[in-house]
């Protein structure tokens, strides 16, 4: 199974942040409780997409770190030559 890209978790995130801007304010406005709430949850929901998205770009970016070692060839061992 193919991994997700980290930039379709910030799109994601960018998806869930508007209506979570909009619900805010409109709550504080209208001093609605509800719509403080849905700006909460959209807020977390942004939240972990972002952390996601950070997540799997470290891993992709030590992946390609780790790629690049490759094992020391064996030691010659020249006592048994003697």
């Amino acid at each position: 199974m193919k991994r997700l890209s980290p930039s379709l978790f910030n799109l994601g995130s960018a998806v869930f942040a508007g209506p979570g801007i909009g619900a805010g304010y409109a709550g504080v406005i209208t001093g609605s409780m509800i719509l403080l709430i849905i700006a909460l949850l959209c807020a977390l929901v942004c939240a972990l997409l972002q952390a996601i998205a950070f997540q799997r770009a470290v891993g992709d970016r030590l992946e390609a770190i780790l790629s690049g070692i490759r094992p020391a060839a064996p030691a010659d061992d020249d006592l048994r030559r003697l």
